[in-house]
């Protein structure tokens, strides 16, 4: 039996940038009419032509103009709304040395006018059915995702019950303390676990939704110092509570055009990390620059607290990898997926994410965030 095609099938977009009118004309009698060409002259705005079509694939022509048309693949690499869409260049005869450097910065492959026309229909139909089973696999994963967000939601709601009387029930036998002290003990350890599993539930969700593109990234100016504050704030009975000496290195006037909600999750999870593994009269610093010109804009979280072994930090991001149980300093439960969020999140905004960390002697995260301005408008 067939699998079924769960994408409704749709001409393939090209959009090729060249110069060469005879090419141009040779590429477009070559393929049916499951195949619809743009045409771009190098002068204009690929970016912008990109991101209005959304294009399977970009075919560049750079017979002419090798270190512009760097320029444009770098473009279109760090754009958010166009990195992932694959370029194969057309090029004459080329050296393979060439070819190779043309790889290294993310080209999908190359063409020489010197082919076949055979070849070449053969080279971008690969190319764009390898798109097209990616795009299936998104599909699947994102039915998977719906009916997992289904189900969750569903455990979350009645959790939400389950917690509500758990605390009632909690305070009633507190009001009668010298009667109820074993009955205390139990509605204790069911309003800390139905707590505990609700924050897990939402952490699962929240991963799940960024994994599948549910989120939308929105690029605006934000101002560091507004969301740290924002963060600070919001932990601070924990900071309190620790004692923790908070330390805070960088410019206030410190901006980047980023998407603020996950720029927000980004720092609530290292904050709360960085506070759940510090130890009482701990200490917790925070710095942020902005390097390479203000395009890019990186922070750091140390903390002094328990820290963890390096075989934990080497495998500290992957899902099939099993963690050990992450116990706070204070006793607080770690779902192991706070780092794992983070992670997705900065990739989501075409970041990168480091950790550096020594049992007992605490933990050091860097988060590097370039500037996603719309390069195409």
């Amino acid at each position: 039996m067939k699998s079924k095609n769960y994408i409704t099938a749709k001409p393939y977009k090209i959009i090729v940038v060249t110069s060469d009118n005879d090419f141009w004309g040779l590429l477009e009698n070559t393929f049916d009419d499951n195949y619809q060409f743009f045409h771009s002259q190098p002068v204009d705005n690929i970016v912008k032509k990109a991101c209005k079509l959304q294009p399977d694939l970009v075919l560049k022509d750079i017979s002419k103009g090798r270190q512009k048309s760097f320029q444009i693949f770098k473009s279109l690499k760090n754009d958010y709304r166009t990195h992932n869409i694959p370029i194969i260049t057309i090029t004459e005869k080329e050296k393979p040395e060439n070819i190779e450097k043309f790889i290294d910065a993310g080209i999908a492959g190359n063409i020489t006018k010197q082919f076949s026309l055979a070849e070449i229909r053969s080279i971008v139909k690969t190319q764009l059915e390898l798109k097209r089973k990616t795009d299936e696999n998104k599909q699947m994963d994102l039915i998977k995702t719906r009916f997992f967000s289904i189900m969750t939601n569903e455990i979350k709601n009645s959790l939400i019950g389950v917690r509500g009387i758990a605390g009632f029930l909690l305070k009633d036998l507190e009001d009668n303390v010298e009667k109820n002290n074993d009955n205390i003990k139990m509605a204790r350890i069911l309003y800390d676990d139905s707590k505990d599993l609700y924050n897990f539930l939402e952490n699962l969700i929240e991963w799940a939704s960024i994994e599948t593109n549910r989120i939308e990234v929105i690029p605006v100016k934000v101002g560091f110092h507004d969301i740290l504050n924002n963060a600070l704030d919001h932990f601070q009975n924990d900071i309190n509570r620790k004692q923790i000496n908070m330390v805070c290195r960088y410019d206030e006037q410190i901006q980047l055009t980023t998407d603020k909600k996950a720029m927000t999750m980004i720092l609530f999870h290292l904050i709360s990390n960085a506070i759940k593994y510090s130890n009482k009269k701990g200490k917790i610093v925070i710095r942020a620059e902005t390097t390479d010109n203000g395009s890019t804009t990186r922070f750091m979280i140390e903390d002094n607290g328990v820290g963890m072994d390096k075989s934990v930090v080497k495998h500290i991001f992957r899902l099939d990898t099993p963690h050990p149980k992450s116990i706070g300093t204070d006793g607080e439960k770690g779902t192991g997926l706070g780092l794992i969020i983070c992670r997705s999140i900065v990739e989501k905004l075409l970041g990168k994410i480091d950790i550096e960390s020594n049992k007992h002697r605490g933990t050091k995260v860097t988060v590097k965030l370039p500037e996603l301005r719309n390069m195409g408008s």
